[in-house]
């Protein structure tokens, strides 16, 4: 509308320039003058107006068809992204009813399972319950068939006792828990002869002492022995020689090794650490003139092969698989080392214990009580006590979580019983005497 306005204006504008000419007197002259002067730009801007109307403005108006079709072709990446997008979409949503189909499937598979186990465990419930009905029926019968219930029935063993004799299992499990106790005041480390390398006790060097220590040693070997002392570094400082049946006395620390050699070839005899004071009794005094705590042994001739000598010490005697071959010996050495250990004949776990020791007494033919349970809140102060030692010296063996003594198949033997009954007999003894 704004051009064909513009165009008007034009030719009105023209019109009235030949109108007013017309009316002057020089018409004739101010025509040649003017078609001298506009002809030139009205023919131009003419042409202009003709160009533009029928060269450029009807062909857009006639075909806006084509344009339109010709749109697409300046765009075409937008339509193609989005075109690839609704694709995608469109396997999405197919791909997710796949699944949620499959899943109906599996659920229904599922919920087929579940009442198929409900009811196989219905049926399983159904069969239990008849025979505890059948169960008890039977029970109900025998209590009225029998006038009174048999003593002999026992209740079954969750564990049943591993060992199949009732033969002692000898004084292993004894000796292995002595090596351990003793070895928490001193220790021994013999030396060999048949080229095996020993291992010296783990204490490189001696340590800050606190605690003072008086040894008391006897060589009844026929060699001169060298005696050494390992300082703070680690160095062996030589303290003396010790001849054959002479004693060789020596005030030292807790945590200070020694080393016993042979003076004419240096091979070591002994490794020796005292750890703690072995406290005193009445029956083993261990102490001085001077009441300093006394550690006091004798270095003897070999008795085991391949070892060079032996120990001999009455407080804690070594090895112990060479001084305690029979239950009354390890009972012995037990009881003295309670009252070494201090405990008390009012100890509630020693009344605990006699009990354990009168059921196994007066029913050797129960396995229920000759498998006491480790952990239990009654039995686990004395299996953690000196006492263990009475009782693995009597037969008991660890088994798991068991302390068991015989078998389960047959009764415990006259000979076991009477071991038993011995142990009971001397624990009673050792309480008059202490308390």
């Amino acid at each position: 509308m704004i051009r064909l306005s513009s165009s008007l204006k034009a030719r009105l504008i023209l019109a009235n320039t030949l109108i007013a000419l017309a009316a002057s007197d020089d018409f004739f002259e101010k025509v040649q003058t003017l078609w001298q002067a506009w002809f030139s730009r009205i023919f131009v801007t003419v042409v202009i107006i003709v160009v533009w109307e029928f060269l450029i403005k009807r062909p857009q108006r006639q075909a806006p068809s084509s344009q339109a079709e010709a749109i697409p072709s300046s765009i075409p990446k937008k339509q193609k992204i989005q075109q690839h997008r609704s694709k995608l979409l469109d396997q999405l949503e197919q791909e997710q009813e796949k699944y949620r189909s499959l899943q109906r499937v599996e659920d229904d598979q599922n919920q087929e399972e579940n009442i198929t186990d409900v009811k196989e465990n219905e049926k399983k419930i159904d069969l239990s319950l008849q025979n505890d009905k059948k169960n008890s029926k039977e029970t109900d019968t025998r209590k009225l068939s029998s006038e009174t219930p048999s003593s002999s029935a026992s209740p079954r063993i969750p564990h049943p006792i591993q060992a199949t004799t009732n033969a002692h299992p000898g004084m292993q499990g004894f000796a292995h828990w002595y090596e351990v106790e003793t070895s928490l005041f001193r220790i021994y480390t013999l030396g060999r002869s048949d080229g095996v390398q020993v291992t010296p006790p783990y204490a490189p060097h001696s340590y800050r002492g606190k605690v003072s220590v008086f040894l008391h040693v006897t060589n009844k070997t026929n060699s001169t022995l060298n005696i050494f002392w390992v300082d703070w570094k680690g160095k062996h400082i030589h303290k003396g020689a010790l001849l054959p049946n002479n004693v060789w006395t020596q005030y030292t620390w807790i945590d200070h090794p020694w080393i016993f050699e042979d003076a004419d070839t240096q091979t070591p005899y002994l490794y020796y650490i005292p750890y703690q004071v072995i406290p005193t009794t009445h029956e083993v005094p261990t102490i001085n003139s001077e009441g300093t705590g006394q550690h006091k042994f004798s270095i003897m001739p070999s008795k085991r092969p391949p070892y060079y000598v032996s120990i001999d010490e009455k407080v804690m005697p070594f090895p112990a698989q060479s001084n305690f071959h029979t239950p009354l010996l390890g009972i012995t050495w037990t009881l003295q080392h309670m009252s070494r250990m201090a405990m008390i004949p009012e100890d509630p776990s020693i009344d605990t214990l006699q009990k354990y020791l009168t059921n196994i007494i007066n029913h050797p033919g129960e396995p229920k009580y000759r498998q006491l349970r480790i952990r239990s809140t009654k039995f686990a102060p004395i299996w953690q006590s000196p006492m263990r030692g009475l009782l693995l010296a009597v037969g008991f063996v660890e088994q798991g979580a068991y302390a068991e003594l015989g078998c389960a198949q047959f009764p415990l033997s006259r000979d076991r019983v009477q071991e038993v009954a011995v142990l009971s007999h001397l624990v009673n003894q050792w309480r008059k005497k202490e308390s």
